[in-house]
């Protein structure tokens, strides 16, 4: 149900709602170029009685070895004595991502853009390393985000700043037999980020074709982790807030007319995220509650393509 309600907000956003972008400008994973919307050169906006809009689809494959590495240390008496003194994460990040964004005009020289992503995952195995021993493990993984951001400029480059909202989470079951805890182990890691959007981006369009560099950030990171897991009869489990980290994203694309008002191209993104928190986790059923240092470090790759569809809103 959580995969059908976040692909039908993909979905609406895809289709409902108006983007302020001409051929030359509809570029960009999330964030698109509006070079021609903010300068009011669009090519058919005043021709066509309104400024000219676009629809984007993009689909991308994404893969990273070092995708994700989540690590819960606290080494003091009570830990080392109870053997949890730490439980670190490691595995691969792959799988298919699914995109839409749509722009909306609200000044010559401003524009806010409404986004959405789903990764359909090609879930990884997953090394966990305790203390002195470690185990492996089948992984389920759900990854998503949208995003709201404001664009302002004119001509060919544009400061961004906006916010994006960023749910990450790892279910891990099916460990072997013969090592720490019971095969009927399981474990469960959510990240949900609230990350601020603030960067530049540069779009240069020709006759037939365009191009566009982009890069946002931040130096910080808000929002929550909860953690839990089994060993062997009992339990870890708990949540704390991100008191720290930052957020990298660089885009790049290459798009080209393919006749009338359709458009085609391909994209490469990279982004990266790190973030802290102290994660108060009760150990149960001993009624021991401790504190957890936290460092989540998460990297993907992704390229892929792009086709959009470009057309005039009459009554803007």
């Amino acid at each position: 149900m959580k995969r059908v309600a976040v692909l039908s907000l993909v979905a609406i956003v895809f289709a409902l709602a108006p983007a302020a972008l001409n051929a030359q400008g509809l570029l960009g994973s999330g964030l698109p170029s509006f070079s021609g919307f903010l300068g009011s050169s669009a090519a058919c906006g005043e021709k066509c009685g309104g400024p000219a809009a676009g629809t984007t689809l993009y689909i991308g494959w994404m893969d990273d070895p070092n995708g994700v590495t989540a690590s819960l240390t606290a080494d003091d008496t009570r830990t080392r004595n109870l053997g949890v003194s730490q439980a670190r994460h490691r595995f691969r990040l792959s799988g298919l991502w699914l995109g839409g964004t749509q722009s909306v005009p609200l000044g010559e020289n401003i524009a806010f853009l409404a986004s959405g992503w789903y990764l359909f995952p090609a879930n990884q195995s997953s090394l966990e390393e305790y203390s002195v021993t470690s185990r492996t493990w089948s992984t389920k993984t759900e990854w998503w985000f949208v995003d709201g951001l404001f664009a302002f400029g004119s001509g060919n480059a544009q400061l961004l700043a906006g916010l994006r909202y960023d749910k990450f989470k790892t279910k891990f079951d099916d460990p072997p037999a013969g090592g720490i805890g019971a095969v009927t182990d399981t474990a469960d890691a959510i990240s949900y980020g609230i990350i601020p959007l603030v960067g530049v981006q540069y779009a240069q369009a020709g006759g037939n074709s365009n191009l566009l560099f982009r890069v946002v950030g931040i130096p910080t990171l808000a929002g929550s982790f909860k953690y839990r897991e089994n060993i062997a009869g009992t339990s870890l489990e708990g949540s704390g807030n991100y008191n720290g980290g930052f957020f990298l994203e660089a885009f790049g694309e290459y798009g080209f007319k393919m006749g009338g008002s359709a458009d085609a191209g391909i994209f490469a993104r990279y982004n990266t995220t790190y973030g802290k928190a102290n994660v108060n986790l009760d150990w149960l059923p001993a009624a021991i509650s401790l504190d957890f240092p936290l460092s989540l470090r998460r990297s993907s790759w992704t390229i892929g393509g792009k086709f959009s569809l470009n057309f005039t809103i009459p009554y803007m």
